[in-house]
């Protein structure tokens, strides 16, 4: 199900295992990053971990590692 709607709606030219799929949706990280963020404020504002992230901190903490 998931997969058919990344596929329908938003990556039509997604293929599992495909080459370079990380470098073709590298330009959408910052902002990948900000909704998870998002994601995790609203979830500890209801009082609850579902949903929440915290990828933003571990991607930001690699960001910072490569520098």
């Amino acid at each position: 199900m998931v997969l058919r709607e990344l596929n329908d709606i938003f990556w039509p030219d997604y293929k599992k295992a495909a080459y370079g799929v990380f470098g073709q949706r590298l330009i959408q990280l910052e902002d990948a990053k900000v909704n998870a963020e998002r994601a995790l404020r609203a979830a500890q504002k209801n009082h609850t971990d579902n949903p929440s992230t915290r990828i933003h901190e571990l991607v930001g903490y690699l960001q910072k590692l490569r520098k």
